[in-house]
């Protein structure tokens, strides 16, 4: 759960990007570097000690897709070139490889874990990993809030922003999807009464108080999928079109409201640009096109592929903000044909199985989620390890093996 979750940052970083006075290597760095290696020790320490294989029991879906990815960005991180703007940096390559075997590292502890338990309970415990680690998320911004105002509830790139919850501690827009996790966790799991409404209303509030736009539409979009599409009651139905009717008819006759919550205090380019997005965008096309079947590597050549291309001052951006971009950036056309075969057939799985319960239902609204943020947010899988790159692999994995041929005696499962 500690891998899962990961650790927040106690430091202030320049918002800029532009300089790093704390250097590569710093506690909040160091601190996430010790997390992975402490953890990859345990686990071989553990398999050797009791001498148990990695899988417990088989698993009626393909890892494949999975191995390739990761085996062709290690090909393309050691045959990435050499930056046109900054010198040659030797921890470059060692950089790419642990990002990757981070990555690695967080498969194999999910796959041991989720072999562990038979498969009539195995989709529930997809579900429970997420949740719990949802709200970890959570309850840890707001009990060290008190303790941390001014680094958990602040602005985030400059001193002319509004706060945002979550401030430098944990990524905004990450907490935000955080709390739309545990939302749907404790609408659909959480014991009827106070327990379960005081649960989805802290996390609302969390989420509004991110400010993180993206997010919100995405909840709004896995809240009316629900709604509309997977609610055994009309009345529902009808109250939310209602809703929508009347919220088209607010926006109508206040559009000054919306657009002043869509700008958070920023310029009108601050939307029109989708936050500065599309000029990333931009950027990493044009140094797609230069290496469109190679890529320039995990992360550390992705970042500066981008940088070389990149023409404005205020800000370097760290990857793409767009996971097939990003993708095309790392490992070229065939990564990319990769990345997009875990998202359709994850997604595919997810819409077979929707109706089949409330666990499924659950990872249904966490992927269209989830394929929000890789669409037109941040990379969930070819950027660094994060908390939603361990939700994607916990939710295409809980999906796949629902939707695997499965022997007679558990295809009733």
């Amino acid at each position: 759960m500690l891998y899962i979750v990961g650790l927040p940052n106690f430091l202030r970083f320049d918002a800029t990007g532009r300089t790093h006075e704390l250097g590569l290597f710093n506690a909040t760095s160091v601190s996430r570097i010790a997390l992975t290696l402490v953890t990859a020790y345990l686990l071989v320490v553990y398999l050797a000690v009791t001498g148990a294989p990695i899988l417990r029991r088989k698993l009626y879906f393909s890892l494949m897709p999975w191995i390739l990815y990761f085996a062709w960005c290690t090909v393309a991180s050691f045959l990435q070139p050499q930056s046109r703007l900054s010198a040659p940096v030797a921890t470059d390559l060692p950089l790419s490889l642990f990002r990757l075997a981070e990555w690695v590292l967080g498969l194999v502890l999910i796959l041991a874990l989720y072999s562990c338990e038979p498969i009539q309970n195995a989709t529930g415990f997809i579900v429970e990993l997420i949740g719990r680690s949802s709200w970890i998320i959570v309850l840890m911004v707001w009990l060290l809030l008190p303790v941390l105002p001014s680094l958990i509830y602040a602005p985030v790139e400059n001193d002319s922003l509004q706060p945002l919850l979550g401030g430098q501690f944990i990524i905004p827009g990450r907490l935000a999807y955080s709390a739309c996790f545990a939302f749907f966790y404790a609408l659909f799991f959480f014991r009827p009464g106070l327990h379960k409404w005081s649960g989805c209303l802290l996390s609302l509030v969390s989420l509004e108080m991110t400010r993180a736009r993206t997010p919100q539409i995405g909840f709004i979009i896995a809240l009316l999928c629900c709604a509309l599409f997977f609610s055994d009651r009309a009345s529902l139905r009808w109250a939310t079109i209602g809703s929508l009717f009347f919220a088209t008819i607010a926006l109508l006759a206040f559009p000054n409201a919306l657009m002043d919550y869509l700008l958070r205090g920023q310029k009108m380019e601050n939307v029109t640009t989708l936050d500065s997005r599309t000029l990333v965008w931009q950027a990493s096309i044009e140094a797609i096109r230069a290496r469109p079947f190679l890529g320039y590597g995990f992360v550390a050549g992705a970042k500066h592929a981008i940088r070389d291309h990149w023409i404005y001052t205020y800000w370097v951006p760290p990857n793409a903000h767009q996971e097939i971009i990003q993708t095309l950036l790392v490992g070229g056309i065939p990564a990319s044909i990769l990345i997009v075969f875990l998202y359709g057939s994850g997604l595919w799985n997810a819409v077979r199985n929707a109706r089949r319960g409330s666990n499924q239902l659950f990872l249904f609204l966490t992927f269209i989620q989830l394929l929000l943020v890789a669409l037109v947010a941040s990379p969930n899988l070819s950027s660094e390890y994060s908390p939603l790159g361990a939700v994607f692999m916990l939710c295409w994995i809980g999906c796949a093996e629902m939707s695997w041929p499965l022997p007679r005696s558990l295809a009733s499962v």
